[in-house]
């Protein structure tokens, strides 16, 4: 027979009281948690200050000022291609090896940008394209970079 009584599970007649106290152990441990994540990685304070830096704001006010003072949307436009950039950047900073930072770092990103300026600027797109070449050659560098063993 089964002896288990409703007092004797978890949470079964826990009082309000009791529940709350158990919803802020939990929610202390995540805290705890998250902030040894903030602290981790080749460059913590770097990534935390490029991540609280509201970049897409001075972008996007760089864009229409400049496209109002110059009236030129249309290439200008280019200019929101380093948001992805900026944080893929950030978020390299946070890796915990020399090998994933150069694996995170924004080189496709940073690619296709130079590819769009290159072609929107000289119109040789035919050219222009053979910069795609770099992403598979980065990351076949990247991905022989040793790390240390523990």
């Amino acid at each position: 027979m089964n002896s288990t009584t409703q007092s004797n599970l978890p949470n079964g007649n826990q009082t309000a009281s009791e529940k709350q106290q158990t919803k802020k152990s939990i929610t202390e441990k995540f805290k705890m948690y998250f902030s040894k994540l903030n602290d981790m990685g080749l460059y913590p304070k770097a990534a935390k200050a490029l991540f609280v830096f509201p970049f897409p704001l001075i972008v996007v006010t760089v864009y229409v000022a400049l496209s109002m003072i110059f009236k030129i949307w249309h290439p200008l436009w280019i200019i929101f291609m380093t948001i992805p950039i900026y944080y893929r950047f950030a978020i390299a900073c946070k890796a915990n090896s020399k090998k994933l930072f150069a694996l995170l770092l924004p080189v496709p990103e940073a690619v296709v940008t130079l590819y769009l300026i290159l072609g929107v600027t000289t119109r040789e797109w035919a050219y222009a394209c053979l910069l795609y070449i770099i992403i598979p050659f980065y990351y076949w560098i990247a991905a022989i970079i040793k790390t240390k063993s523990k």
